[in-house]
């Protein structure tokens, strides 16, 4: 949960960096008369799916792989060898 609300807040900053530098930029590219576009919204909203997937899978992964390791010890040994 908290790798996906993190993704969400990386989309979030990441839009928020694209609509600051676009400015900047397509003044600039204007400067030198290239013109400058947007994505199509389609494809941003398709990346920034993709992107809270891929942060949430994370996550869950990140989450599972230390439960799958230890799966097979003994409670009392894991409480006895984390008191050491």
């Amino acid at each position: 949960m908290i790798t996906g609300l993190g993704g969400l807040g990386g989309i979030v900053l990441g839009f928020a960096l694209l609509v600051a530098f676009a400015r900047s930029l397509g003044f600039y590219f204007e400067s030198l008369g290239v013109p400058f576009g947007w994505p199509p919204v389609e494809a941003l909203m398709a990346i920034s799916a993709a992107v809270l997937a891929a942060s949430a899978a994370l996550g869950v992964i990140g989450a599972l792989l230390p439960a799958w390791r230890v799966r097979r010890l003994e409670p009392f040994a894991l409480i006895r060898d984390a008191a050491r």
